[in-house]
């Protein structure tokens, strides 16, 4: 049985689970619409030998719920390397799903000699969501709107999900979250861009897709993370979309094992 222990947030850090007691430590950030509940099919899953995994909640979100904020991704990045310190954590690996993705290189530019390797899961990469037209306003209204949601999600995924999944993980992000906090980091994950800012950064980066996420595909990655990032690699998770972590949990922890430890030979 997975041990986790669940500290709620505090004026100093966000809320957070600690799963594991490996040498390896690794900060996960979760996406735009979940909390830290999204990753419990994979922490059931996941390595507790190698690894110490802290599963980190978003200011307005699951055990961060009532921390207030900015909701931006520099400040979800920030707020990763202040609980990075309140673990007594001198160095780290980072990994990110989806809006995520952004903070994970925000906290890499606040303290480039603590991180090890960045892991983006169906990642969005520094130069934004790449949002316009008719799909951003889709997204614009799924922040109140659970019908605009539900086909966020969907599509995410494929269009090959069972509608009963679909509506269990709407209702879910419903819940979890402020509506303050989802409006906010929509609009910072978004239009955001401060790629210019990372290219040629030497760090291990571990990029993880989904064969059906259309929009942050292995194309889409390739063009952005892995053309930016020297020393970078790419995998992708067969049947799954936007949510490994749910869809494929077993297929995805290997992957980020995997990524975390050749990147740990590469370090070290």
């Amino acid at each position: 049985m997975t041990a986790v222990t669940t500290t709620s947030a505090t004026a100093e850090h966000n809320g957070h689970r600690l799963v594991g007691a490996g040498p390896n430590r690794v900060l996960v950030l979760h996406g735009w619409l979940a909390d830290t509940t999204s990753w419990s099919a994979a922490w059931t899953v996941a390595d507790q030998d190698d690894f110490t995994w802290c599963f980190v909640d978003a200011r307005g979100y699951g055990l961060s719920r009532e921390r207030r904020g900015e909701y931006t991704v520099l400040e979800y990045g920030r707020d990763a390397i202040a609980l990075a310190d309140a673990l007594g954590w001198d160095e780290f690996s980072l990994a990110g799903h989806s809006m995520a993705g952004m903070a994970i290189q925000r906290a890499l530019q606040a303290a480039p000699e603590r991180v090890r390797a960045l892991i983006g899961v169906a990642a969005v990469p520094a130069s934004g969501g790449g949002l316009v037209g008719e799909r951003r306003e889709l997204f614009d209204r799924a922040v109140s709107d659970p019908q605009a949601r539900a086909a966020v999600v969907d599509r995410s995924t494929g269009g090959r999900l069972e509608e009963e999944w679909v509506g269990r993980f709407t209702e879910h992000s419903f819940s979890c979250a402020d509506p303050a906090a989802v409006a906010g980091f929509l609009a910072s994950w978004a239009e955001g861009d401060f790629h210019a800012e990372i290219i040629g950064n030497p760090v291990p980066v571990g990029v993880v897709v989904g064969e059906h996420d259309a929009s942050l595909s292995p194309a889409r990655m390739e063009a952005t993370w892995l053309s930016w990032y020297p020393n970078s690699r790419l995998e992708v998770i067969s049947g799954a979309g936007h949510y490994p972590m749910q869809e494929q949990p077993a297929a995805l922890m290997q992957a980020v094992q995997r990524l975390l430890l050749a990147a740990s030979l590469e370090v070290g």
